[in-house]
């Protein structure tokens, strides 16, 4: 393993214990980014919590135990050209056809299938099970329609920030071996899930408030 490898995979702790690793980072980054949205760019002088627990619970169970399920055990085996297109050089990549193939399919399941069909939902689900007004074991019906409801109204807009962000990003992360990619992908979403949690992290009176001050804004 090289000095480049051994950095990017914690001296390789990512190769040794990958599904430990990944979860745990996905963990880690995604609450931290909450955190860092809260306190730099919102200027909060005290932290919700509850809207860390969304994002670190989300972090866990999606980002890290699901993304890795569909990134690294279905592509493998749907994509059968990843894993040696992520070892050649440039040069190399830019004629091999059956690789730049795997990578565009790679890129417009994750960008047009899973973001909006599962990444999407399961971020509104959680968020109104633990950020809404309605218990989700006392009504689960009201809790499904609400999220669903907000999916609605937001998609158009929360994919077009998705893609400005991951598109050029899924481009980088499924050109890398595959001992790469998990540390790109955490780096870049880091990224994300701060735009996540400044532009739909905030409870519902939170969400309100900015859509009163917007139209406001434009009388």
């Amino acid at each position: 393993m090289t000095f480049m490898q051994k950095i990017l995979t914690f001296n390789g702790l990512g190769p040794k214990y990958p599904w430990t690793f990944g979860v745990g980072i996905a963990t880690i980054k995604t609450g931290a980014a909450d955190i860092l949205v809260q306190k730099q760019i919102e200027k909060r002088e005290q932290i919700d919590w509850k809207r860390v627990g969304l994002f670190t619970f989300f972090g866990f169970a999606y980002l890290g135990v699901v993304q890795y399920l569909i990134y690294v055990n279905l592509f493998s085996h749907l994509f059968k050209n990843a894993a040696r297109f992520g070892k050649l050089p440039f040069r190399e990549k830019i004629r091999n056809r059956a690789g730049l193939i795997d990578l565009g399919k790679q890129i417009f399941v994750d960008m047009f299938v899973h973001a909006p069909l599962f990444f999407f939902p399961c971020y509104y689900l959680a968020k109104e099970c633990i950020q809404g007004t309605v218990s989700p074991l006392e009504q689960p019906g009201e809790v499904t329609k609400k999220a669903f409801g907000k999916l609605s109204k937001n998609m158009w807009e929360d994919c077009i920030a998705l893609w400005k962000i991951w598109i050029p990003g899924d481009m980088l992360v499924f050109s890398l071996p595959l001992w790469a990619r998990l540390p790109a992908n955490h780096a870049i979403s880091f990224v994300y899930m701060c735009v996540l949690s400044f532009t739909r992290g905030g409870d519902d009176e939170q969400e309100e408030q900015g859509e009163l001050l917007v139209e406001s804004t434009d009388v």
